[in-house]
Protein backbone atom coordinates (compact mmCIF):
# COMPACT_ATOMS: atom_id res chain seq x y z
CA UNK A 1 0.00 0.00 0.00
CA UNK A 2 1.12 3.75 -0.61
CA UNK A 3 0.10 6.46 1.25
CA UNK A 4 -0.79 9.90 -0.81
CA UNK A 5 -2.50 12.88 0.00
CA UNK A 6 -4.89 14.37 -2.20
CA UNK A 7 -6.80 17.81 -1.41
CA UNK A 8 -4.97 17.86 1.81
CA UNK A 9 -6.22 14.25 2.97
CA UNK A 10 -4.37 10.99 3.46
CA UNK A 11 -5.29 8.54 1.79
CA UNK A 12 -4.15 4.99 0.79
CA UNK A 13 -4.16 3.02 -2.15
CA UNK A 14 -2.87 0.37 -4.15
CA UNK A 15 0.89 0.12 -5.28
CA UNK A 16 -0.36 -0.64 -9.02
CA UNK A 17 -3.15 2.29 -8.70
CA UNK A 18 -2.67 4.84 -11.29
CA UNK A 19 -3.85 8.11 -11.55
CA UNK A 20 -6.70 7.63 -14.12
CA UNK A 21 -8.69 5.73 -11.20
CA UNK A 22 -7.50 8.31 -8.61
CA UNK A 23 -9.11 11.05 -10.79
CA UNK A 24 -11.57 8.59 -11.49
CA UNK A 25 -12.66 8.93 -7.95
CA UNK A 26 -12.67 12.47 -7.43
CA UNK A 27 -13.94 13.82 -10.78
CA UNK A 28 -17.25 14.44 -8.98
CA UNK A 29 -15.21 17.11 -7.05
CA UNK A 30 -14.74 19.24 -10.20
CA UNK A 31 -16.90 20.65 -12.97
CA UNK A 32 -14.24 20.40 -15.46
CA UNK A 33 -12.45 16.76 -16.86
CA UNK A 34 -9.63 16.22 -15.32
CA UNK A 35 -6.31 15.61 -17.53
CA UNK A 36 -3.42 16.50 -15.56
CA UNK A 37 -1.65 15.58 -11.70
CA UNK A 38 0.43 17.62 -10.34
CA UNK A 39 2.90 16.10 -8.00
CA UNK A 40 3.53 19.26 -5.55
CA UNK A 41 6.55 18.03 -3.88
CA UNK A 42 8.47 16.73 -7.28
CA UNK A 43 7.02 20.18 -9.00
CA UNK A 44 6.05 17.55 -12.04
CA UNK A 45 2.93 17.45 -13.86
CA UNK A 46 2.07 13.82 -14.55
CA UNK A 47 0.01 11.93 -17.19
CA UNK A 48 -3.14 9.52 -16.07
CA UNK A 49 -1.90 6.92 -17.00
CA UNK A 50 1.23 6.65 -14.36
CA UNK A 51 1.39 5.36 -10.85
CA UNK A 52 0.89 7.27 -7.63
CA UNK A 53 4.20 8.06 -5.99
CA UNK A 54 4.35 7.10 -2.36
CA UNK A 55 3.91 9.77 -0.25
CA UNK A 56 3.25 12.74 -2.59
CA UNK A 57 1.26 15.06 -2.44
CA UNK A 58 -1.17 15.50 -5.89
CA UNK A 59 -3.70 18.37 -7.20
CA UNK A 60 -5.68 17.31 -10.22
CA UNK A 61 -5.36 19.60 -13.04
CA UNK A 62 -8.56 19.87 -15.71
CA UNK A 63 -9.26 21.89 -18.46
CA UNK A 64 -10.04 24.81 -16.93
CA UNK A 65 -5.97 25.07 -15.85
CA UNK A 66 -3.97 26.85 -18.61
CA UNK A 67 -1.64 23.96 -17.98
CA UNK A 68 -4.79 21.29 -18.31
CA UNK A 69 -6.00 23.21 -21.45
CA UNK A 70 -2.72 22.98 -23.04
CA UNK A 71 -2.32 19.30 -22.91
CA UNK A 72 -5.68 18.82 -24.18
CA UNK A 73 -5.21 20.56 -27.29
CA UNK A 74 -2.00 18.59 -27.63
CA UNK A 75 -3.53 16.00 -27.45
CA UNK A 76 -6.32 17.17 -29.95
CA UNK A 77 -3.35 17.33 -32.34
CA UNK A 78 -1.91 14.39 -31.54
CA UNK A 79 -5.58 12.38 -32.58
CA UNK A 80 -5.62 14.06 -36.01
CA UNK A 81 -2.25 13.23 -36.77
CA UNK A 82 -3.72 9.97 -35.74
CA UNK A 83 -6.06 10.05 -37.71
CA UNK A 84 -4.88 11.21 -40.90
CA UNK A 85 -2.20 8.56 -40.04
CA UNK A 86 -4.93 5.95 -40.32
CA UNK A 87 -6.64 6.98 -43.31
CA UNK A 88 -4.19 8.44 -45.20
CA UNK A 89 -0.86 6.65 -44.09
CA UNK A 90 2.47 7.40 -41.79
CA UNK A 91 3.68 10.23 -44.71
CA UNK A 92 1.17 12.33 -45.52
CA UNK A 93 0.81 12.27 -41.72
CA UNK A 94 4.15 13.85 -41.83
CA UNK A 95 3.53 16.54 -44.09
CA UNK A 96 1.28 18.18 -41.24
CA UNK A 97 2.52 21.30 -40.23
CA UNK A 98 0.57 23.49 -37.27
CA UNK A 99 1.40 26.90 -38.12
CA UNK A 100 0.09 28.98 -35.17
CA UNK A 101 -3.59 28.95 -33.65
CA UNK A 102 -6.33 30.86 -34.83
CA UNK A 103 -8.77 31.81 -31.90
CA UNK A 104 -9.69 28.67 -30.30
CA UNK A 105 -8.67 26.53 -33.35
CA UNK A 106 -4.99 25.67 -35.21
CA UNK A 107 -3.96 26.63 -38.72
CA UNK A 108 -2.16 23.31 -40.62
CA UNK A 109 -1.46 22.71 -43.63
CA UNK A 110 -0.94 19.28 -45.42
CA UNK A 111 1.72 19.30 -48.55
CA UNK A 112 1.87 15.75 -49.37
CA UNK A 113 -1.72 14.87 -49.05
CA UNK A 114 -5.15 15.68 -50.65
CA UNK A 115 -8.40 16.53 -49.26
CA UNK A 116 -10.71 15.38 -51.41
CA UNK A 117 -14.12 13.50 -51.49
CA UNK A 118 -12.37 10.10 -51.62
CA UNK A 119 -9.98 11.26 -48.22
CA UNK A 120 -13.73 12.66 -46.74
CA UNK A 121 -15.27 9.17 -47.59
CA UNK A 122 -12.59 7.08 -46.52
CA UNK A 123 -12.14 9.16 -42.97
CA UNK A 124 -16.01 8.60 -42.44
CA UNK A 125 -16.93 12.06 -42.70
CA UNK A 126 -19.41 10.16 -45.88
CA UNK A 127 -22.49 11.08 -43.75
CA UNK A 128 -21.62 14.65 -43.29
CA UNK A 129 -24.39 16.85 -46.00
CA UNK A 130 -21.79 18.76 -48.54
CA UNK A 131 -23.55 21.85 -47.19
CA UNK A 132 -22.49 21.23 -43.60
CA UNK A 133 -18.54 20.30 -44.39
CA UNK A 134 -16.60 23.20 -43.03
CA UNK A 135 -13.72 21.81 -45.64
CA UNK A 136 -13.14 23.25 -49.06
CA UNK A 137 -11.05 22.17 -51.54
CA UNK A 138 -9.27 25.86 -51.82
CA UNK A 139 -8.50 25.82 -48.11
CA UNK A 140 -6.11 22.79 -48.62
CA UNK A 141 -4.02 23.97 -51.31
CA UNK A 142 -0.82 24.51 -50.34
CA UNK A 143 0.45 28.15 -49.69
CA UNK A 144 3.36 29.26 -47.44
CA UNK A 145 2.19 31.23 -43.85
CA UNK A 146 3.68 34.50 -44.96
CA UNK A 147 1.02 34.74 -47.97
CA UNK A 148 -1.53 34.48 -45.73
CA UNK A 149 0.04 36.60 -43.27
CA UNK A 150 0.18 39.39 -45.59
CA UNK A 151 -3.00 39.52 -47.43
CA UNK A 152 -1.46 38.19 -50.96
CA UNK A 153 -2.75 34.57 -50.34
Amino acid sequence: MKRIFVAGQKIDIRDDMTYRELADAYQKDYEYPIVLVLEKERHKMRELFRTAEDGCSVEFLTISDKAGYETYKRSAVLLMLKAVSDVAGMEAARSIRVHFTVSEGFYCTAQDMKVDERFLKKSGWRSWPRRQCLLKRKAFRWKKPSNILNGTA
